[in-house]
């Protein structure tokens, strides 16, 4: 996965340092396989029926709060309502999305983290 672009990026603004505002591209497209059967993406992936087809999907795990399984009933979820806060304890959900994506592997699960 190419993540060179956290390593750019400027905490105030929370665009980009030194890239073209066409180079920055965050949508349905920007995911990444990150092990086999496991992707991470933005939000916008986990909403997009084609996209997640395309990816042979079958598992979402949503970490954040403010998120809604989509397409409920298509597809299994594990929503972690984690909030966007510097302060939240993030740790408290590992346990359970580490299970969640083990048990989707164990039963040839393909799986989107976001």
């Amino acid at each position: 996965a190419d993540l060179h672009y956290l390593k750019e990026m400027d905490p105030d603004l929370g665009e980009p340092m030194g890239m073209d505002e066409d180079e920055w591209t965050y949508g349905v497209d920007d995911v990444n396989q990150i092990y086999p059967n496991i992707y991470h993406s933005a939000y916008h992936t986990a909403e997009s029926k084609e996209k997640l087809t395309e990816l042979g999907i079958t598992h979402i795990l949503s970490m954040g709060d403010e998120f809604t399984e989509h397409f409920k009933g298509e597809y299994t979820y594990k929503i972690c309502p984690l909030s966007d806060d510097e302060d939240q304890d993030v740790q408290q959900f590992f346990r359970d999305g580490i299970r969640f994506i083990e048990d989707a592997i164990e039963n040839d699960g393909v799986v989107l983290v976001h």
